[in-house]
């Protein structure tokens, strides 16, 4: 499903927020998102987070005023939220596999070789969120931390045959809303090599363009 501008044309970059994830967690269940790469945001979402620059003080006898000096820099956890629609079967497939897909990469790898998961005991994996293009948010690493999914009571459900949908039997059906709301928090996360590599001269002259740094 690629993106288009308003005129019909096709992107060569799809602006589209984006939180891609490894390839392995595309199964049967989660197929129909293989085509996204991940879970994609149909519709513009709302987006949040916030940069903080920490200072302490001291407060020495005899002044009017404290000496402040700076501690840390960080980022905090980034929040989305966005609207879903199902139209059609294909809507409702996509819909169904990103439940599936956000239930699965917030939990740990578990139960062991023997269960047929060699990756037993890791933990939940880091994407990778990109939205609005490069000057914004562009391959940043994130780990998901919690979502919230809202099933309205005001609105129609489409029905889709669960067997063609997710792999169940042929006889199980599954209801989902035409239109919903679906928030996801993620937290950055940079591996101990991206941080020694930053740069603030490098970042401001670009250098890092597609290195996932805000």
């Amino acid at each position: 499903f690629p993106s288009h501008d308003r005129k019909g044309n096709k992107l060569d970059k799809d602006l589209r927020v984006k939180l891609r994830i490894p390839p392995k967690y595309f199964t049967n269940l989660t197929e129909p998102l293989g085509i996204f790469e991940g879970i994609i945001f149909p519709y513009t979402p709302s987006i949040q987070y916030e940069f903080r620059a920490d200072y302490g003080n001291v407060n020495p006898v005899h002044t009017n005023f404290p000496v402040n000096f700076y501690q840390r820099s960080s980022l905090g956890p980034i929040s989305i939220t966005g609207k879903f629609s199902v139209q059609n079967e294909a809507d409702a497939r996509i819909y169904i596999a990103t439940m599936v897909m956000l239930r699965a990469i917030t939990r740990m790898r578990f139960g062991g070789a023997r269960s047929g998961d060699p990756d037993s005991g890791a933990p939940p994996p880091v994407c990778r969120l990109s939205g609005h293009g490069s000057a914004m948010l562009d391959n940043v690493p994130v780990v998901v931390t919690n979502y919230r999914v809202e099933y309205p009571d005001n609105v129609d459900y489409f029905t889709v045959n669960a067997a063609s949908s997710i792999g169940l039997g042929d006889n199980d059906v599954t209801s989902v809303p035409v239109v919903s709301t679906i928030a996801i928090t993620c937290l950055p996360m940079y591996s101990r090599e991206e941080m020694q590599q930053f740069s603030v001269t490098k970042y401001l002259s670009g250098e890092f363009k597609g290195k996932g740094f805000i």
